[in-house]
């Protein structure tokens, strides 16, 4: 058996060890330079793929791939120096695809737009297409309209094979960087190419395209044209669905037929064709990685959850966790297919398990940019995070009014935000996850509701020191906006317009609406100021309410003196006005509130509630040391906030031996006290002794 057909066996089965002692065996000095660059190219591929197989995508990064791409030019150097032939242009196109595979392993895709690099690509192409019929080929021309003239020119079945692998792995390129549209008519020009089954091989062995299309180098390489159609089914998926599925379904490759059928799978169930995609994954193909099994299963439960049959899709995500347990995208759908049946516990239990498989095992995030498969396919099959599901977990607790256990993983969620060495909050699409602030802010409420006051006292005041009120001294800022951006999920979406889309009269009217704009931009301005200052009011708030409910009425006091210029004084409350068709008699239910159907329906905002609930409370702390005098000024200022404090008020003055003044307080608000007096009197008492 010759050696390159022994070189080539051995790189299919992966043996790339073993590819490296069969060169340095067979390799001598009296080769000609045509088996030189052969062998070199060759040595370069097997010591590129057995790094790579052996490390991580991130270890790759360290190797001496630097030294491959250079090693790698120099051979593409050395060939164009050379008499210019056919076979010459098979070598420098096979080396070049090599080139740009090692570049885009194991650096930024980007690297391939850098501009010496273009150059590199442009002038093997301009050879290719000067070599059939010397047309004039400029390197200002763009590097996909180069490929497709290449491609036109190209009619010698050596150069095909390296060429079309090119324009695949160019294709594959531009997909990551999201311009499909401009390398469509690539696309379309690869796929109507005819005889690519029997194409050639050349004797440098090209590296496995496989490899980025799927994430597999498999042992029976698959032919050009199933990487051809292959690679047009990623580029129409989910743009064209009808061609996507007509090139998806000519692929004949076993090893690609697991991918081809959860590509239309998915396709089928972005259209809502739930039954389609339960028919397409019955189907069972051999040559399945335990993590395609595992998507196929994953994808499967999620059709038959939107049929609405739950206890089946909770099976189909239980048998993809057995295929792959690295893959916890299941555990979490289980989670919710239990809440839609009511299982509240089963739902919280699948939900700590997957946080303490997140927290525990040693998983690591999945690089998004490593295949085309898994890039097109995140949005159903993108890992959750860890502050994913601690969120989710502390959200569906304090709903559930679990408030000590909603406390304690707020607290998690907090402590891991704070880790920025492991900190990674955006995965999958589907799970929401708020700005970094309002998860503080809910973590202060569910604190406080779970009377953690102690905790609560602590987030409150680490906001605090970040809030731009405070110190600037925190290395965690909530208002760095660049880092909320980056550490946040959610995103927003930047309208771009061209000044030749305004119409004329649109621009005559352009410099009278310049002083309206400015006005805008000052509103908005200050409305993100009045933001702040309600954030850091609210923190305060909440900070002096957990010191009166621990009883330390002073520190509370001096929380509330920060406070005290920015309360939002409510004109209408302090007046006691309401409108005209609300003034009637109100009477009290037996628990001390007023009837629903006559309260009073004045707007009032959070902050003026949560305000007037601290100085009610304030108020009563006051009152139970005997300071009635006191209790009534902070009581006074709750009820200018909110009447909801009336009762309190009405209970300490008469306390105070005031009753004629309670009962005309009560009068003033238009509650009767004449007919419902015993009903008052007993309300009172009972308030009275819970003073005590």
């Amino acid at each position: 058996m010759a050696m390159v057909e022994r070189f080539d066996l051995l790189f299919s089965l992966g043996k790339f060890d073993q590819c490296n002692l069969l060169i340095e065996k067979t390799t001598t000095m009296g080769d000609n330079l045509k088996n030189q660059w052969i062998v070199s190219c060759n040595m370069i591929s097997s010591q590129f793929m057995s790094t790579y197989v052996k490390d991580n995508i991130s270890d790759v990064k360290t190797k001496p791939n630097q030294q491959y791409i250079k090693e790698q030019q120099t051979i593409i150097s050395q060939i164009r120096s050379a008499p210019l032939n056919m076979a010459q242009l098979q070598l420098e196109l096979s080396a070049l695809y090599n080139l740009c595979f090692i570049r885009i392993q194991t650096e930024n895709v980007g690297c391939l737009y850098d501009h010496q690099f273009l150059q590199i690509i442009k002038e093997t192409l301009i050879r290719v297409i000067g070599q059939q019929d010397w047309r004039h080929c400029g390197l200002h021309q763009d590097t996909t309209e180069l490929l497709f003239l290449a491609l036109q020119q190209a009619h010698d079945d050596r150069i095909l094979s390296p060429l079309v692998s090119l324009c695949c792995l160019w294709i594959v390129v531009n997909c990551r960087q999201t311009k499909t549209d401009s390398v469509m008519q690539l696309v379309d020009k690869c796929v109507t190419l005819h005889g690519l089954k029997n194409l050639e091989l050349p004797p440098l062995t090209l590296l496995p395209l496989s490899l980025i299309l799927t994430g597999q180098h498999y042992i029976d390489t698959p032919s050009v044209t199933d990487i051809v159609y292959m690679t047009a089914g990623i580029v129409y998926f989910r743009k064209e669905d009808s061609k996507a599925k007509e090139y998806l379904n000519q692929i004949e490759s076993p090893e690609f037929k697991g991918y081809t059928a959860y590509l239309k799978a998915c396709q089928d169930y972005y259209s809502e064709n739930y039954v389609e995609v339960l028919t397409t994954l019955a189907i069972d193909h051999t040559d399945m990685t335990s993590r395609l099994k595992a998507l196929h299963c994953h994808l499967f439960g999620l059709a038959l959850s939107k049929l609405e049959k739950h206890q089946c899709a909770i099976q189909k995500f239980r048998e993809a966790l057995e295929h792959d347990f690295s893959f916890l995208l299941p555990l979490y759908h289980i989670s919710l297919e239990y809440r839609s049946l009511g299982m509240t516990l089963a739902e919280l239990e699948s939900l700590n398990l997957l946080s303490t498989a997140l927290q525990n095992g040693d998983t690591k995030p999945t690089d998004y940019s490593q295949d085309m498969f898994t890039q097109i396919t995140h949005e159903t099959n993108g890992e959750v995070t860890l502050c994913q599901v601690l969120y989710t977990l502390a959200c569906r607790c304090s709903q559930l009014n679990m408030y000590e256990d909603a406390s304690q993983r707020y607290l998690d969620l907090l402590v891991y935000l704070n880790d920025t060495s492991a900190i990674q909050i955006s995965g999958n699409s589907l799970v929401r996850v708020p700005r970094i602030q309002s998860i503080y802010f809910e973590a202060i409420k569910c604190l406080h509701d779970a009377k953690n006051y102690n905790d609560c006292v602590a987030v409150c005041d680490q906001v605090l020191s970040c809030l731009p009120s405070g110190s600037q001294n925190s290395s965690f800022s909530f208002l760095n906006q660049s880092e909320i951006d980056q550490m946040s999920c959610d995103t927003s979406l930047t309208g771009i317009f061209d000044i030749n889309d305004i119409e004329p009269d649109q621009l005559e009217g352009a410099s009278s609406q310049e002083g309206s704009k400015r006005k805008r931009q000052h509103s908005a301005e200050s409305k993100r100021k009045d933001t702040e200052c309600d954030s850091d009011a609210m923190v305060l708030l909440y900070k002096a309410d957990c010191f009166v409910l621990l009883d330390k009425i002073e520190t509370a006091l001096q929380c509330l003196d920060k406070y005290v210029g920015k309360i939002p004084f409510s004109d209408d409350l302090g007046k006691g006005t309401r409108p005209q068709q609300q003034i009637k008699r109100r009477r009290l239910d037996s628990s001390g509130e007023e009837s629903s159907q006559l309260k009073d329906t004045l707007p009032v905002n959070d902050l003026q509630k949560l305000a007037s609930s601290v100085y009610c409370h304030l108020g009563v702390a006051v009152a139970t040391r005997g300071q009635n005098k006191d209790a009534l000024h902070f009581l006074r200022i709750s009820l200018r906030l909110n009447q909801d404090a009336l009762y309190n008020h009405a209970v300490v003055l008469w306390k105070d031996n005031k009753r004629q003044a309670s009962v005309d307080w009560c009068q003033g608000r238009d509650i009767e006290t004449v007919s419902d007096s015993f009903h008052l009197s007993g309300l009172l008492r009972q308030k009275q002794n819970k003073l005590r």
